[in-house]
């Protein structure tokens, strides 16, 4: 059970924390004046009401305040009064205080934390724009790489395009006797030996001329006998539609150029192999594709 000088403590507490709640409800208010005059009004009446309450508190005490027991609890009785007495006037003028500062100032409490906020989420709006700007830039930078590379890869398909079409139209332009005399030349060329390079003496040289000789009696008859059947002209694409195919391939899919080689009728693959114009899939040898050159 509480004592009266509690219960008159906690009222006083009670009150005093209702004066200060009113007046910093009406620092961040935004009434018009004339209800703010008012309420500070009421406010300085209720603070008025408290001091003399507080006043008859120490009236009481010093009436009661006597010579203490050596070793009693009500020893420190008046330094307790005092402090509630002191502390009930401090919070009262500091509600005071808060409502001229308002009206001096016109500056709140409130006021200023919504500044500090407000220079907060600006601060932190430019620092996630120039995130997002550094972003961008990377963005930019990989696109227009990007780009470049696509102009370039489209350049070479471009010129390669324009090659094979030209050396199409002269294979297509010839006869078969004339092409028959060109691949024997071609075959002649990829098999005939360096035999000049560092003065080499005449017996290598008649070496390579028996070996070109035979390399050209082989191809003679390689033709001669896909010339006789019709299964090759039936089963597999003439030599001007490999070659057609395969720059459609390279121009249309130029990340997969490939085309089987079991589709290629066997001495046009060789023929092309040996020549340079395709060459096969480093990991995949039954793919070939049109080797890349520079004109």
């Amino acid at each position: 059970m509480s004592s009266p000088s509690g219960q008159t403590r906690e009222e006083i507490n009670r009150k005093a924390g209702v004066i200060l709640e009113r007046a910093r409800q009406l620092a961040v208010s935004r009434g018009d004046d004339e209800a703010r005059g008012d309420v500070v009004t009421e406010l300085r009446r209720e603070c008025q009401a408290l001091r003399s309450e507080l006043k008859q508190l120490k009236v009481q005490y010093s009436k009661l305040q006597a010579p203490p027991v050596v070793g009693s609890r009500d020893e420190d009785a008046p330094s307790t009064a005092n402090l509630l007495l002191e502390e009930a006037r401090l919070q009262a003028e500091l509600a005071v205080l808060l409502q001229r500062r308002k009206r001096t100032e016109g500056v709140t409490t409130c006021d200023a934390e919504l500044q500090t906020m407000a220079y907060q989420q600006v601060c932190e709006s430019v620092l996630q724009q120039d995130q997002l700007l550094t972003a961008r830039r990377s963005e930019r930078d990989r696109v227009e790489a990007e780009l470049k590379r696509e102009e370039t890869l489209l350049k070479e398909s471009q010129e390669l395009e324009t090659a094979l079409e030209r050396k199409l139209a002269e294979t297509r332009g010839r006869s078969g006797q004339g092409t028959h005399r060109q691949v024997g030349f071609c075959m002649d060329e990829i098999i005939q030996p360096s035999d000049d390079v560092d003065g080499r003496g005449g017996g290598e040289r008649g070496r390579g001329k028996r070996q070109r000789k035979g390399g050209q009696q082989r191809l003679d008859n390689m033709l001669s006998r896909a010339g006789n059947s019709r299964d090759s002209d039936d089963t597999f694409p003439s030599l001007p539609d490999v070659v057609q195919e395969l720059i459609s391939k390279t121009l249309t899919s130029p990340h997969s150029p490939y085309l089987s080689l079991s589709s290629i009728w066997p001495p046009h693959g060789n023929l092309l192999l040996r020549s340079g114009v395709i060459q096969r899939h480093p990991d995949n040898p039954s793919l070939v594709r049109v080797a890349p050159f520079h004109l």
